[in-house]
């Protein structure tokens, strides 16, 4: 074999080698887009939103497109490169949001998933304890307040003429702020705690307050204006 010859046949040899490696190569290559994402979900929470679906076997990642309305597109507000699932945060409570999932690799995105909705809502909770509980003394009467708390519907007064008030002492239900509590003694410190009110349930005790009702003479001390029976001043 001449020199010639030998050159043109390592050239074809070489040259079949290269197509069949490139053949390889392009095998080897995903041609296809992925299949569009199916069994999407979505679940509400306070302010948030958890989007969830199958994985796909040929999808590299996932794009969400989302919208306050439904019939929701590619056109869309879009968040891409997502795992699943993926949870939509800083949203508003009480709005509708909806959205479509889409599965993407090497050779392109598919289409929309079927849409789905969910809207996110407060998860309410039991209300703070009232502050700034005070008992303020009148005759035969006390004006107890306190910090109103954000939540809270309504507030029960539990009492006592006995300090270490509890809610299985006497309990005035539905009080609003300033309360005032009637018919009292003069003379007896009377004890009292609160607690705030909502569709959850009811907080924890406040602090303790206290006071004495005094008769209004006593308390302007006009004492000239008072009669002694039995030990006890009197008007």
């Amino acid at each position: 074999m001449t020199k010639k010859c030998l050159f043109l046949f390592l050239s074809v040899m070489l040259i079949s080698i290269a197509l069949a490696c490139g053949d390889n190569t392009k095998n080897n290559i995903t041609t296809n887009v992925p299949a569009v994402p199916t069994n999407v979900n979505a679940v509400a929470g306070d302010g948030q939103i958890t989007i969830s679906w199958n994985s796909v076997s040929d999808a590299t990642s996932y794009n969400i497109y989302w919208s306050t309305n439904t019939g929701v597109s590619k056109s869309n507000s879009k968040i891409s490169g997502l795992p699943s699932p993926y949870t939509h945060t800083a949203l508003t409570n009480g709005i509708t949001y909806y959205y479509v999932v889409t599965a993407v690799n090497s050779a392109g995105e598919s289409n929309v998933s079927t849409e789905v909705s969910a809207k996110p809502v407060a998860v309410s909770k039991i209300p703070n304890i009232p502050s700034n509980v005070s008992a303020a003394s009148g005759d035969g009467q006390i004006t107890i307040s306190w910090n109103s708390v954000s939540d809270a519907t309504s507030y029960n007064i539990y009492w006592s003429t006995n300090t270490g008030v509890s809610k299985s002492d006497n309990k005035i239900a539905m009080a609003s702020i300033p309360y005032i509590h009637t018919n009292l003694s003069n003379g007896i410190i009377y004890y009292y705690v609160i607690t705030s009110v909502n569709s959850t349930g009811e907080s924890d005790i406040s602090i303790e307050a206290s006071a004495k009702p005094l008769s209004t003479a006593i308390a302007a001390g006009k004492w000239d204006e008072m009669k002694w029976d039995n030990g006890i001043w009197g008007e």
